[in-house]
């Protein structure tokens, strides 16, 4: 786990692991070899897409632009 990670993929994302922890590594990727598991997976990756699509990105930086240009 690391902020950047978290950013991206939530504070719930099923497969986050502590840095450093082999065994908890290890065992997400046998649960996810599983095909039900992986669908799990899956279906919560194409919800968090949306959080980055390229309409949502562009109105963020657009926003953080104009804040930071108005700036006296």
């Amino acid at each position: 786990r690391n902020a950047a990670t978290e950013e991206v993929l939530g504070i719930d994302y099923p497969g986050l692991v502590d840095v450093g922890d082999y065994i908890g590594i290890s065992a997400k990727i046998v649960d996810f070899a599983n095909a039900n598991n992986k669908e799990i997976l899956l279906e919560y990756l194409r919800e968090r897409l949306t959080e980055f699509s390229p309409e949502k990105m562009w109105k963020n930086l657009r926003f953080l632009y104009f804040k930071v240009l108005s700036i006296p």
